[in-house]
Order: C-alpha cells, then structure tokens, then sequence
C-alpha cells in the first residue's frame, strides 16, 4: 500500500509535540550545522612532507627508553616471507603514523602475494590518506591489480570525504572522464559515506542535489540518502532525519528512506521505533513496518511477534510481516518459532511464512517439515514443498520416508511424485524453488 506524502507530512506534523519522547529513545541530539547543498569543507587536510627526523631516533637520542620501530617489521620483507612475518608486520601496523605509510607500502610490495597483502596495503592507503589523500591516489595508479586498485581508490575516498568532502569530489570531478558511469557511481558514494560519518545533515542534504534523471542516478541517490540516514541514526539524531525525510519531495524515494530510517532505529530500540509506527497509524507505508520487522527480528524476535499478533490477521501485508519475521527466527531458533507460528490459522496469506519455515526445517527434522508442508492451503505450493521435503527426507532416512507413505493419505499418483522427487537447491524470493 504507497502511503502519499501529505499523509507522512501530516502524520510527522501531528508528532512534532512527541520530540522530545522520541529523541529520549537515545542521548539528546546535538546540532549537525547549517545545511548546504553543496559539498563544504569539513576539516582541511593537513599537507607537507614526513619529518626529517624519524620518531623513534629522536626518542633514543634523547635519552628515552629503546622503543620498538615499526616499520622494522616492514623492511625485512621480501619474496620469501613466512606467514607470520606477514602477520608481525600486520600487528606493527597499528602503530605506523600517517607519513610512514609509504614507505610501508613499499616494503610490503615485496611480500608473496596474498589476500592478507591485499588487504594490508588497502590499509596501509587508508592511513596514508589521512594526510595525503592525492599522493596516496596517485600511489594507486601503479598497483598492477585492477581489482586492488578500484578497492583502494573506493577506501581513500571514503577517507577523504570524513576530513574533506568537497576536495574529494573536487579530485573525482577532475579524474573520472574516462570511467564507467557504474565506477564512478561507486566512488562518488564512497566519498558521501565518509562525508556522512563525519556529518551526515550535511551528506543528507548534498545527496538531494543529485540528478535522477537516469536509473543509475536514481540507485545512486538512493543508496546515499541511505547511507545518510545510517548515520544519522547513529549519530543519535532522529528528530533530525525524520525532519530532512519528511521535506523529500518524491513520494516513492521519502517512503524508501522512512523504511530505512525505521530499519537503523530499530536496530537500537525497536520498541521506540514501533511505538512511533504506532502513532502513525495504519497509513504508514507497509515497507517501514517490514523494516521494523526484519531488524527487531534479528533483536528480539518474541517481542517482535507480539507486536505483529496485534495487527490484523487476514491482510496481505501481514502476511508478508509474518514471512519476514519467520525468515529471520528461523535461522536462530526453529522451536520457538514454529510454536508461535503453529498459534496462527492456515490462511492464503501464511503460507508463505510456513514454506519459508519448512524449507528451512527439512533438513533438521524433515517428519516435522513435511506436517508443515501439508497445512499449507495453496494446492500448488503445497505440492512444490511436500517433494522437496521428501527429497531431503529419503536421503537422510529412507526407511522413514517409506513408513510415512504407506500410512499417509496421497493419491498413488502423489506417492509416485513424492518418491522421484529430486533434490532442491534454494528457496526463491518469489515463492517456488529451483531444482538441481
């Protein structure tokens, strides 16, 4: 059901008085600043060359006690290093400063290749960036791996839109005119995501400035407004994204963000978060409310169910909240949720919450998983979940399966269908399953 902006609007009106219940649900919420739709600077990098004298010669020198140099880890690599000098190297990272990241880098070039390298320079770049963002791009251009170098460019740019966002973008607007609009789209967002951690208001609102004219800038806006409202949340500002959200212009993009908006909060507090779709009524767009769902599920999924008991049991969206909800119980505990979902009748609009549930209890306990599959109302699912239930049940106990079909009900035809069931591979987002 697509909720239409004025009724978000009014409904957020309407709750302007609960601000400060709201934000009571987290510590109060602090000023992010003016807003801007355009990319301001955040704090300005720090440029210059490393100190002439290293660190650790000028506390021996003065008398200080031996300290240990990091980058003596580094430089004893070579093409034949042992893991765990690898792994000594890894531990003395963490003590490098920004503008022995070079030289680091440098010495770890040397090293056997090895995803444990790979990820080792990504960080070694990130902290070169803290103080040099374009000289550690630049150091990226020489890397021979293209998979390393996109992953590399996509990490210092993040780095960079935490201390400068706008020099970030300023250096991508400079350097993408020969890349793939999806490259490019993943780099801008990199640098929004670093922009948003430092000052998500901020990110917000240079994100609605973005063009949506094609539906690679759609998914683009969309991800970062996203990414943005994470923030916010995180950043114990609520009130705030609830504010900026309620200002989008777009119907369909404001309720995408409210269900996410929803999802984050409820990771913290979902009852908050519920008790605010609550006040809100039942015009809320369904998708804010399976986001709630799927986040207090994997929280609290009891507390979770109790909540959905109390909406109205024979709607489609409940249904679906009941599928959502069981999809993620299930992956922790098959028990509980098969007793909560044994106290709801057999309806059309369960059944998809009882094949998500016997698809993943067939392999625990396919006697169980095959009464399920038999209390499902639609014939054709019914049958679809039946033969993969038996596929999984005669391999692990044949003997069963055959004391089940000769005292269960079926047609012989069933029965035959039942034993040349083949196995399934996966349970579809649509509702059926894929054969091997």
């Amino acid at each position: 059901m697509k909720t239409k902006l004025v009724v978000l609007a009014a409904s957020w009106a309407v709750t302007v008085g609960a601000a400060y219940w709201l934000g009571s649900a987290f510590s109060s919420e602090e000023s992010a600043g003016s807003a801007s739709a355009t990319l301001p600077g955040i704090t300005p990098k720090k440029s210059g060359s490393a100190p002439a004298t290293n660190r650790y010669e000028s506390l021996t020198s003065s008398g200080a006690e031996d300290v240990a140099n990091p980058l003596s880890s580094f430089e004893s690599l070579n093409a034949k290093s042992t893991p765990e000098a690898i792994a000594e190297a890894e531990e003395a990272m963490k003590q490098l400063h920004p503008w022995e990241a070079e030289q680091a880098l440098e010495a770890l070039r040397q090293a056997p290749p090895s995803q444990q390298r790979d990820r080792m320079m990504v960080e070694l770049l990130e902290l070169w960036a803290q103080q040099n963002p374009t000289d550690a791009l630049a150091y990226v251009d020489n890397l021979q791996s293209l998979r390393l170098r996109d992953r590399a460019t996509e990490d210092i740019l993040e780095t960079w839109g935490k201390t400068d966002a706008s020099a970030a973008m300023s250096w991508l607007n400079e350097n993408s005119s020969d890349l793939p609009q999806r490259i490019l789209n993943d780099r801008i967002l990199a640098v929004i995501e670093g922009y948003a951690e430092a000052d998500p208001e901020g990110a917000f609102n240079y994100t609605t400035s973005l063009p949506t004219d094609t539906s690679m800038q759609r998914r683009l806006r969309q991800r970062a407004l996203r990414e943005s409202v994470q923030q916010l949340v995180e950043h114990n500002q609520v009130n705030t994204a609830m504010s900026l959200i309620s200002n989008l212009t777009d119907s369909n993009e404001q309720q995408d963000v409210f269900g996410e908006l929803i999802g984050e909060w409820a990771e913290y507090d979902p009852v908050a978060a519920s008790k605010y779709l609550d006040q809100l009524g039942p015009e809320v767009a369904s998708d804010a409310r399976r986001e709630l769902i799927r986040s207090w599920a994997d929280y609290d999924p009891v507390a979770a169910a109790e909540w959905l008991s109390k909406l109205p049991p024979d709607t489609e969206e409940t249904g679906q909240l009941v599928s959502d909800l069981v999809g993620r119980w299930t992956q922790y505990d098959l028990d509980a949720s098969a007793e909560w979902l044994n106290q709801i009748p057999p309806t059309p609009e369960i059944d998809r919450a009882v094949a998500i549930y016997t698809f993943r209890s067939a392999q625990e306990d396919p006697a169980t998983a095959m009464s399920w599959a038999e209390s499902v109302t639609r014939d054709d699912m019914r049958q679809r979940l039946m033969e993969r239930v038996a596929s999984e049940w005669k391999q692990q106990d044949p003997d069963a399966f055959q004391t089940y079909l000769s005292e269960a009900e079926l047609t012989e035809e069933q029965k035959t269908q039942l034993t040349n069931a083949q196995p399934w591979r996966g349970f579809r987002g649509g509702g059926g399953w894929r054969r091997d």
